[in-house]
């Protein structure tokens, strides 16, 4: 079983309030409270963290996710 986070203690710690598979590019997506959007990669194993502080989400807090008809992704806080 391949690990799905990297080893960073602020991640483990918090809960996940939602995620959402991408099966057309095989991504999982997850928001995590307190760190803001976790993108990971399972074909090449690479995770992304999105952050106010790092993109252009306005809060930690995000409680949904959801994807549409053009594989966008978005949150709802």
């Amino acid at each position: 079983m391949a690990k799905l986070l990297p080893e960073r203690t602020d991640l483990h710690s918090n809960a996940i309030n939602d995620f959402i598979l991408d099966e057309t590019s095989e991504t999982l997506w997850m928001a995590i409270n307190k760190i803001g959007i976790v993108k990971h990669n399972h074909v090449n194993q690479e995770t992304k963290i999105y952050t106010p502080a790092n993109f252009d989400i306005p809060s930690v807090y995000v409680i949904q996710l959801t994807l549409d008809k053009e594989g966008k992704l978005w949150g709802l806080l």
